[in-house]
């Protein structure tokens, strides 16, 4: 089983967490591992029998995991232990704080400083708090008086603000300083789902539902219910929001999918990271860039890819492998805690170096309980950092070639392998390639158009293939130029460019030169920002240069 974008959304869901199980190597000199810094754990196996949890967050530098342990559901077995919230430090495995009460969700801090938590004791009203992770007293109320069923919450990067989702309804952004709510986002038309918030704190990406009614066709709408006629379909899309200003863009619209999971599977198939760090109140790591004109691109979080695969051993052991995506070759076993399979996994952050795995349980009761195990792959990545330092330039130059491509997946791999060179090699390497990416220049866009009204035939036809060649980049511009006064020649030719390069992805020098800035934003050297500052100096109004007019901005206000 491939590991898809949606496996973390559902392990929201289902994930649970709860007591902490360790093993520490024996030493003779207790005096000389006193002086030393623990070492961090590789595995913790977190969970109770009969228990379940409601959140596992992250700090922002992974260090701090907070996770809470409930009884599911709340008033199911009279007499047991109640619900907490418990604080670990991934480091030493030792519990930092443990707040009591049934939780229902909630996230923590990038700082590892403050907790938000949404409580409900038995038959009472949900509330949420901001809790000091220090003291473990509470810090103050947050406004939940919108509405119910509460589901997703994370932190702004900036740790002042408190982001969370009323399913149907809207996201809304809170004050942590004073509880109020700043801002409310919500679709034009239609249902919100679960959301994502950008590694820079600017954007929210939302999936929205739209129901409808249109009239039968047994070719279309096969066995579904039909009532007078008509069937009711869900057109499902992705939708982007500014959180300053709460500009909507409607990114990709998927009309009458058979379900999300299959819309969401078959949108951006290549940006895994996307989804796979969702763990019930998480920043993602994702950038997304978008023109002037409306069109859209995403770069992922540079992180290790890898296929998960679970499976029972023969000698009926529960397992989950993760293999090599280019030659299946399996980088590492991870076995259940329980006799029970693995139900999902996925990487958390901040830098995908933790695979998370959950495990549903049954006791002698039949009592629904979750096991999770917290796994350190950094060693995966130091192999990986080996690997790539033995490659020649040519093997080098492949993932520059994988930057400009339309597979998500090798640009996603070349981003992350480059990220592992060191420090002057990534800055020589980025020195010597940037003055060949090739920028597509508006003026150059803006004379291909004209040239669909040429008298001549060879400059029309030349002038349609070179537009169709520019893929994606170009579809907001095909589409406000069909608004115009157009000749029926023109007409037909913008038209059939609007068909072919509809839906198709960002590629060439545009792709590859937004992969190289959010690379460089990265890596965050005062010489990586010269290189920036490079890229700034291109064709005028270009989509680079202005990305990386807005990188310096941003950067230069410490954001």
């Amino acid at each position: 089983m491939k590991s898809q974008p949606i496996i973390a959304a559902a392990f929201v869901l289902i994930c649970g967490v709860s007591l902490c199980e360790r093993s520490l190597v024996k030493r003779s000199d207790a005096a000389k591992r006193e002086q030393q810094a623990p070492a961090p754990l590789k595995r913790l196996v977190l969970g109770q029998t009969g228990r379940r949890v409601g959140m596992v967050s992250f700090s922002a530098d992974g260090n701090i995991v907070a996770y809470a342990l409930t009884t599911y559901p709340p008033t199911a077995y009279y007499g047991q232990e109640e619900g907490c919230v418990i604080v670990l430090d991934r480091k030493t495995g030792k519990a930092i704080q443990r707040i009591k009460g049934e939780t229902q969700g909630g996230a923590i801090s990038p700082d590892g400083k403050t907790l938000a938590l949404l409580l409900s004791g038995h038959f009472e009203r949900q509330s949420l708090a901001l809790w000091d992770v220090a003291s473990g007293k509470k810090m103050r109320d947050i406004d939940i008086s919108q509405g119910t069923s509460w589901r997703e919450w994370t932190f702004h990067p900036d740790n002042n603000k408190l982001i969370g989702n009323l399913p149907g309804d809207a996201v809304y952004v809170w004050d942590t300083a004073t509880g109020k709510v700043l801002k409310k986002i919500a679709p034009a038309r239609g249902l919100l789902g679960q959301f994502v918030v950008s590694g820079n704190g600017q954007q929210i990406l939302a999936g929205v539902s739209d129901s409808r009614w249109e009239n039968f066709d047994p070719k279309v709408h096969k066995s579904q219910t039909v009532r007078k006629g008509q069937v009711n379909v869900v057109d499902y899309s992705m939708r982007l929001w500014d959180i300053d200003s709460g500009k909507e863009t409607v990114l990709v619209t998927s009309k009458a999918v058979t379900s999300k999971l299959d819309f969401l599977k078959s949108w951006y198939p290549g940006n895994r990271a996307l989804f796979s760090s969702q763990f019930g109140g998480t920043i993602h790591g994702f950038r997304v860039h978008v023109s002037a004109g409306g069109a859209v691109f995403f770069t992922p979080q540079p992180t290790i890819e890898f296929q998960l695969d679970v499976g029972t051993m023969p000698k009926g052991k529960p397992m989950l492998w993760l293999s090599d995506h280019s030659t299946g070759k399996k980088l590492l076993e991870l076995d259940s805690p329980l006799n029970d399979p693995f139900l999902v996994a996925g990487l958390a952050p901040p830098d995908g170096r933790t695979l998370v795995a959950a495990t549903l349980e049954r006791d002698s009761l039949q009592r629904k309980g979750t096991r999770v195990v917290l796994l350190d792959v950094s060693d995966l990545h130091e192999k990986e950092r080996a690997r790539v330092a033995k490659l020649s330039p040519k093997g080098l130059d492949e993932f520059w070639a994988d930057l400009a491509g339309a597979d998500d997946r090798k640009a996603h791999i070349a981003m992350f392998c480059l990220t592992l060179l060191p420090q002057q090699d990534f800055l020589a390497f980025m020195k010597k390639h940037i003055p060949t990416i090739g920028v597509v220049d508006p003026k150059r866009i803006n004379q291909f158009l004209d040239d669909l009204d040429s008298e001549k035939y060879a400059v029309r036809h030349a002038a349609q293939t070179e537009l169709e060649l520019l893929g994606g980049e170009i579809e907001p511009a095909i589409r406000n130029a069909l608004q115009g006064n157009l000749t029926l020649e023109k007409k037909r030719r913008l038209e059939d460019i609007a068909k072919k390069v509809q839906g198709r992805p960002v590629g060439g020098g545009t792709a590859r030169g937004l992969r190289v800035l959010d690379l460089l934003e990265h890596n965050g050297a005062p010489d990586a920002r010269k290189l920036v500052e490079l890229l700034a100096q291109g064709p005028a109004n270009a989509w680079l240069t202005e990305e990386a007019k807005i990188c310096l901005g941003r950067n230069s206000q410490g954001k």
